[in-house]
């Protein structure tokens, strides 16, 4: 039977022993030469361990290394912005190439151009004449329907509404330091 397993545990384990593991320990070294020998070379080293006076970093060596890391540190963010902005760029350069594909038809010819611009003012006066005649409809019809006291009401709670969703969005937004 191997003795040798709980014995070496001993040896290895971390602080100090107990009155019967260390009676354990001096019983089994003093029938078995490979432990002693095995005992001895780690007190040998321990004694050898704790004799070394400790070394310590050379002066400057943090200061070095802080100056290091945010080098480093200041490397890779300018690495990030360059990447960010050659994204970009080729973002625009392919957005404009393809707004001058699209374009290019009327870069050809700019009487069309501003044809189409004028159609295009004239559709939104259209647009807005027809919501303006809408809401006056609105407006003309609603009184007969709808008391003075519900107008006042109605416009109470659309400025309650208003007033509530600033107050919520400066609460949410403000800075608290943290």
């Amino acid at each position: 039977m191997n003795t040798h397993h709980p014995i070496a545990s001993l040896f290895a384990g971390p602080g100090d022993l107990t009155k019967e593991e260390t009676q354990r320990l001096t019983d089994h070294l003093k029938d078995c030469e490979i432990c002693r020998m095995a005992g001895e070379s780690l007190q040998s080293l321990e004694m050898n361990l704790r004799s070394e006076a400790v070394v310590g970093p050379s002066a400057g060596f943090s200061n070095r290394w802080l100056m290091r890391v945010e080098a480093a540190r200041k490397t890779a963010h300018q690495r990030q912005l360059r990447l960010t902005f050659a994204s970009l760029g080729v973002a625009l350069l392919l957005f404009g190439g393809l707004l001058l594909s699209r374009m290019w038809p009327l870069i050809q010819s700019p009487h069309l151009l501003f044809m189409t611009w004028i159609y295009r003012l004239m559709e939104l006066y259209v647009y807005l004449g027809t919501i303006t005649e809408f809401t006056r409809a609105i407006i003309n019809g609603t009184p007969n329907f709808l008391p003075f006291v519900v107008w006042v009401m109605s416009f109470s709670m659309l400025f309650t509404l208003a007033l509530l969703s600033y107050m919520s969005y400066r609460l949410i937004t403000v800075n608290r330091g943290h």
